[in-house]
């Protein structure tokens, strides 16, 4: 396949409802399509999605990662897990 028709990776972003807005848009404005999902829902979302990647907020990283780890036909999908940091101001 032509690298230049290929359809652009799927990414499934996990969140536990934190504001994940500017996340979601910083991968869109990159070219990859996003589709988001609550952790409670991460799973059989992954197992009827097949995403590419899966990035998830760092706070559901443990139980949700175990979980796509542990089924088969989501066990080959990376994960990334996300830490928010928060800048001070002066």
């Amino acid at each position: 396949m032509n690298p230049l028709t290929r359809p652009p990776p799927t990414v499934l972003f996990v969140h536990n409802g934190s504001p994940y807005e500017a996340h979601i848009a910083h991968l869109t404005n990159a070219g990859l399509h996003v589709t988001e999902v609550h952790a409670g829902d991460a799973v059989a979302r992954a197992v009827t999605l097949q995403p590419d990647i899966v990035v998830l907020d760092f706070e559901c990283d443990g139980e949700v990662t175990a979980q796509l780890k542990a089924d088969a036909s989501t066990q080959h999908i990376p994960v990334i897990a996300l830490l928010h940091l928060v800048r001070e101001t002066e």
